[in-house]
């Protein structure tokens, strides 16, 4: 013989249950936001200054202020992080035979000037902030091509000319592969004026 158990909830029974489930969701937003903050995810993300502060605390051991050319040895690391702290026009993270690695830091209102690589492929990444792109075959012909922002990229192929225009509010932040490499090995530009020197 079955019994058949029925089962009354008061409203504070159920205020109590609501709480406990808004309180644990609540606690593990917090806490994946943090594991967010300390691997460097939010490198994709437009967060304000004092959340990139704590995410520089955070991977203060990791990070240099200018990081060594670590090509053409394998490596990994965390590229976007590394990205996102950098207030140098230009830093080469990784030169190998046949690609190179550099991240970029564009103020507000500033642009990686127009140029063209005969002979080099170039993808620019962006992990912070926004840009214009504008290409075109000729140096007087130039369109825009697309926007850039956290997550998209650009590719540029060789002998195309191009230009990157800051149209944020804060740094454009970019990392740029070049294949095979353009710059020499250890390359620090602290401002688009040391490039052209």
């Amino acid at each position: 013989m079955y019994t058949m158990h029925i089962l009354y909830y008061t409203p504070s029974f159920y205020c109590g249950f609501y709480y406990i489930c808004t309180t644990l969701l609540n606690r593990f937003t917090y806490i994946s936001r943090q594991a967010i903050t300390v691997y460097g995810v939010s490198a994709y993300t437009d967060k304000n200054e004092s959340e990139v502060k704590i995410m520089k605390r955070s991977l203060n051991s990791e990070f240099s202020p200018i990081p060594r050319d670590a090509g053409p040895s394998p490596y990994v690391f965390n590229a976007a992080g590394y990205a996102v702290m950098n207030n140098r026009f230009r830093v080469a993270l990784w030169t190998g035979g046949l690609l190179q690695l550099t991240m970029m830091s564009v103020p507000s209102g500033g642009k990686i000037p127009l140029e063209i690589h005969p002979h080099i492929d170039q993808m620019l990444y962006a992990v912070r902030g926004e840009g214009s792109v504008r290409t075109g075959m000729s140096s007087s012909a130039l369109s825009e091509t697309g926007h850039l922002a956290p997550g998209y990229a650009a590719m540029i192929p060789a002998g195309t000319w191009h230009e990157i225009i800051n149209t944020g509010r804060g740094a454009l932040k970019v990392l740029s592969v070049y294949a095979p490499p353009q710059h020499p090995r250890g390359t620090v530009h602290n401002t688009v004026a040391d490039e052209d020197h």
